[in-house]
């Protein structure tokens, strides 16, 4: 097996792009949601990154209209949330994770699939 060298990894100039890529974000039709299908009203929780707030994910929860604050705690303030949510909407949520966030995601999936859509 080959090993990686440190040339393979991305340089970490590039984490100072992100202003550019928000303004991009901020100017892409797709934000306004141009050209997307219908995601006929499901509801979705945000899960946010290892040691990012509820602002990491505030672009995508506005665009979504679905943030409900998620601050990431532990996996069963999650599923109460999650449960919660699919009793205010009347059914399975689409669930939406970013980094650490995405296996905590995949977990409430596992645990849940009455809950998970």
């Amino acid at each position: 097996m080959k090993a990686l060298s440190v040339s393979s990894r991305p340089p970490l100039w590039r984490e100072a792009r992100v202003g550019l890529e928000a303004a991009a974000l901020i100017r892409d039709p797709i934000l306004r949601g141009e050209g997307l299908r219908d995601g006929r009203g499901r509801p979705a929780l945000l899960i946010p990154g290892f040691m990012a707030g509820d602002g990491s994910l505030a672009p995508m929860g506005n665009w979504l209209r679905a943030n409900v604050g998620c601050a990431g705690d532990g996996h069963e303030r999650l599923e109460q949330r999650l449960e919660r949510l699919v009793a205010e909407q009347g059914q399975r949520a689409v669930v939406i994770g970013q980094s650490r966030g995405g296996s905590m995601a995949k977990v409430l999936a596992v645990r849940r699939p009455d809950l998970v859509c």
